[in-house]
């Protein structure tokens, strides 16, 4: 799967987890434990797209058209 493929992937994927997230909240007794394991896995969600995007832009294309990995000093 294409780096942007998979950045949209895990951008829908912590879309749907708001929701979730949006409709737990508005139970009338919200499972805590449920909560907590919802905002856990969306901050690591966000934190795997912000690593993806950062691989995104450190990939650069040398001069030739070669696609060259340059790691940040």
């Amino acid at each position: 799967m294409a780096l942007a493929q998979r950045i949209a992937a895990l951008q829908k994927r912590h879309e749907w987890l708001d929701q979730i997230l949006g409709q737990e909240m508005h139970h009338l007794y919200p499972d805590e434990i449920r909560l907590h394991q919802i905002k856990k896995s969306k901050l690591r969600v966000k934190d795997e797209i912000a690593s993806l995007a950062n691989m995104e832009r450190k990939v650069m294309y040398d001069d030739s058209g070669e696609m060259e990995y340059r790691q940040a000093v």
